[in-house]
């Protein structure tokens, strides 16, 4: 964007302006719509970014609790399963 420009400065006297002068207020309008839809996917993006790892961090710690709560022996099972896809971290707990 050509400089950081407030509402006030892009307001022009419709009856003076020329359509040029017009033109270019709405094509700065655009640009600052454009510059804050970023910022706002840019600040979503990061939240979805926060929200997935503490989501993994919780599940993790799950799979620690419940790794703990086991024989050693079903904990070997349950690192085979987990190991060759026939289960997940959810439907380990789920078992438990």
């Amino acid at each position: 964007m050509r400089g950081q420009l407030s509402e006030a400065e892009l307001e022009v006297d419709s009856e003076k302006a020329s359509y040029k002068q017009r033109l270019e207020v709405l094509q700065q309008q655009e640009e600052l719509i454009e510059d804050e839809q970023e910022q706002e996917q840019k600040e979503e993006d990061a939240r979805r970014a926060r929200r997935e790892a503490s989501e993994r961090t919780k599940r993790e710690e799950e799979a620690r609790v419940a790794e703990s709560l086991l024989p050693d022996s079903e904990v070997c099972l349950c690192a085979f399963w987990l190991r060759e896809g026939l289960a997940n971290e959810h439907s380990m707990v789920a078992m438990l």
